[in-house]
């Protein structure tokens, strides 16, 4: 009897993970990415507040890459650099190792989505060359979102006012 309840729970808890399969885009191209990124749209798995920032993206020749994040500031704004370590195609870690991002999906010229999980949280974000995108293109942030269990009433819209008026 003991036997046959834990085949259930383990068959339930593999079940219960592969809904949360985050899934990358195949032969993703970083050189395509390269470039100036404005954040969108977030979805998260809980209600902490996590700003996002428009960033730069340079890839570099080992198949990581380097952010360049502008942080707004009151009347000012701060660049962040940050590496992320190739560890897989389309799936990379911060330098310690307590982040994971995942390249979901991307078109390369409009919009890209990630995924990013980091202390036990996990969101995924929607950025796009321009500070708006397609309803094409949010649908399907968040249809993508919904699959990997995301909660849809915990989305977060970026604004315009929350970003760097004059980037260094």
């Amino acid at each position: 009897m003991k036997w046959a309840l834990l085949s259930v729970v383990v068959s339930t808890l593999g079940s219960f993970c592969a809904a949360f399969e985050i899934p990358v885009k195949q032969n993703l191209d970083l050189k395509k990415l390269a470039g100036k990124w404005y954040p969108i749209l977030r979805a998260k798995y809980d209600p902490t507040d996590q700003p996002f920032y428009a960033y730069t993206m340079s890839p570099l020749n080992d198949g990581n890459v380097i952010l360049k994040l502008e942080v707004p500031r009151a009347r000012t704004c701060r660049l962040h650099f940050a590496a992320l370590y190739a560890i897989q195609p389309g799936i990379f870690e911060n330098a310690d190792g307590k982040a994971t991002v995942h390249l979901v999906d991307t078109d390369y010229d409009s919009y890209h989505i990630s995924h990013t999980e980091k202390n036990h949280m996990g969101f995924m974000d929607l950025y796009a060359r321009e500070k708006e995108v397609s309803e094409e293109v949010t649908k399907k942030f968040q249809d993508l979102a919904q699959k990997v269990m995301l909660n849809p009433r915990l989305l977060f819209y970026q604004h315009k006012t929350d970003l760097c008026k004059s980037p260094p």
